[in-house]
């Protein structure tokens, strides 16, 4: 009978023992879950802020800065491109605690529209590892729109197309 009231003893420390390791897992695991829900709802924030700021400079692409156009590139230059590539090459903006970088390319153009290509990188400003880089396409009437019928076609204004690069 003695020996038998140390075996009950070791088999409920036994028990408790593995209980708490599963809740310890169990508390893991839902921290795990809260960080990666927290990294999406600032990821989902971050494109939001960016598909607004591509869209406003989309309307007033005829008149952003001589400085933020550059000669046509590959998209996946921009990909690889450095944040201190885009501080020195690029117009910059900062508000609501993020900071975005923008380039404009001239594409192409006919008699009837010119074509640029917009590129974004948007940061949040403390945190500059989080980022997206959005690029749009957009037609814009050509200045001397009065050879465009000599060659008639459709071109829908404004942007045209846009896509996450990262």
């Amino acid at each position: 009978m003695k020996n038998q009231r140390g075996f009950v003893l070791l088999t409920v420390l036994l028990f408790i023992q593995i209980y708490a390791l599963i809740g310890m897992s169990a508390l893991l695991a839902v921290l795990l879950e809260q960080k990666l829900i927290a990294d999406q709802k600032s990821r989902r924030l971050l494109l939001n802020e960016a598909e607004l700021r591509l869209s406003r400079l989309a309307a007033s692409i005829a008149s952003l800065s001589e400085f933020c156009r550059i000669t046509p590139q590959p998209e996946s230059r921009f990909r690889s491109r450095p944040l201190s590539w885009w501080a020195a090459s690029s117009c910059t903006e900062s508000a609501a605690g993020y900071r975005s970088y923008y380039v404009v390319e001239n594409l192409a153009s006919d008699p009837c529209a010119q074509f640029y290509r917009l590129t974004l990188l948007l940061t949040h400003a403390p945190e500059a590892d989080q980022k997206v880089l959005l690029q749009a396409t957009i037609a814009l009437p050509a200045p001397e729109s009065e050879h465009c019928d000599a060659q008639p076609h459709s071109v829908n204004w404004g942007p045209q197309s846009w896509h996450e690069l990262i």
